[in-house]
């Protein structure tokens, strides 16, 4: 998977994946149990994620490692993913969710991957000074249509300074 591939080779990033629960009811294919939120060493950052939301609190923060909290309030499952951009209009957009294959070289910084309702996460990056998108590129079927979680909105800028 080019998002797994693009992680290794990204010498900035340090990334802590996770999703599931611990009460062993995890699908076969969701990631392994999230590592709990407090354990990473970046400037902390508290990230809210739900339908169709994504809350960042601080939206700003300086230039280094950063850790984001995350906290899924949404009564589903959701990621996040990590991209240099300046805004979500930047980002093309295929078969509802952002191209990946499509950024610029640098672009992709890194994600944690899908986790459950209620579940918390945590993820650490190296973030250089500038603007950055964190969403959701989950699709998901509902009711027979698609339902693209970043095309409903499941983004939010962020910036390192």
């Amino acid at each position: 998977m080019r998002r797994t591939f693009a992680v290794l080779l990204a010498a900035t990033a340090v990334v802590s994946a996770c999703g599931g629960d611990d009460g062993g009811s995890e699908e076969a294919t969701e990631a392994p149990a999230c590592d709990p939120v407090g354990e990473g060493g970046g400037r902390p950052v508290a990230v809210t994620l739900r339908e169709f939301t994504v809350s960042p609190e601080p939206a700003s923060v300086a230039a280094g490692e950063v850790t984001f909290d995350l906290r899924n309030e949404g009564a589903e499952p959701h990621e996040l993913v990590v991209v240099r951009a300046a805004s979500p209009a930047e980002l093309a957009v295929v078969d509802g969710r952002v191209d990946e294959d499509a950024l610029p070289a640098g672009a992709f910084i890194g994600e944690v991957e899908s986790f459950a309702a209620g579940e918390t996460c945590e993820g650490t990056f190296e973030l250089t000074a500038g603007r950055y998108v964190l969403f959701c590129n989950l699709v998901e079927e509902e009711d027979g249509d698609a339902e693209s979680h970043f095309l409903e909105g499941m983004a939010a800028t962020f910036e390192a300074t």
